[in-house]
């Protein structure tokens, strides 16, 4: 995939525009779990159809690393990791799409990558710590609902071409 360079310095606005956002977006906490807007990614998810997979692992993983310094929570490489698990099953299931898959079920699959992905997430964070699963996955909902609910949003009304069909 070649890309022009005005369409390389619009993703690198894209990227800077989305850390700066994310950086400045107060979290909320549910049982002591910090619940952000996982916007970096929506976006990877998105850039994830235009990339090999290859590509789009190196991808994950160097804007995830930046992501886990700017959270700047105890464990460096959670986000890391959970994002590259997720986007290497979201990719693997985009090499097998077909005509018959539809919305619903790609919407479907990605919450449920997002949940799976938010499972490792709260579970690396909370390691050692007397919290109930109840809370946990309380939190994995509520972020995983919030991260499609952004993911649909910026599909539907934002992209004019939709990528999610």
């Amino acid at each position: 995939m070649s890309l022009y360079p005005q369409k390389i310095s619009m993703v690198y606005f894209v990227i800077a525009f989305i850390f700066l956002l994310q950086y400045n977006i107060p979290p909320f906490y549910i049982s002591s779990f910090p619940v952000i807007p996982d916007l970096l990614f929506s976006f990877i998810l998105f850039y994830s159809f235009k990339c090999s997979r290859s590509k789009i692992l190196v991808v994950v993983f160097l804007l995830s690393l930046i992501q886990d310094f700017q959270i700047n929570f105890d464990i460096i490489g959670s986000v890391t990791f959970s994002n590259l698990i997720a986007i290497y099953i979201f990719s693997t299931i985009l090499l097998l799409k077909n005509s018959t898959v539809r919305k619903f079920i790609l919407y479907l699959t990605i919450f449920i990558i997002l949940t799976f992905k938010y499972l490792i997430f709260y579970s690396i964070l909370s390691f050692g710590k007397d919290i109930s699963i109840f809370m946990i996955a309380n939190a994995i909902v509520i972020q995983s609902f919030l991260t499609i609910s952004i993911i649909a949003i910026v599909n539907e009304m934002i992209l004019p071409n939709k990528i999610l069909k």
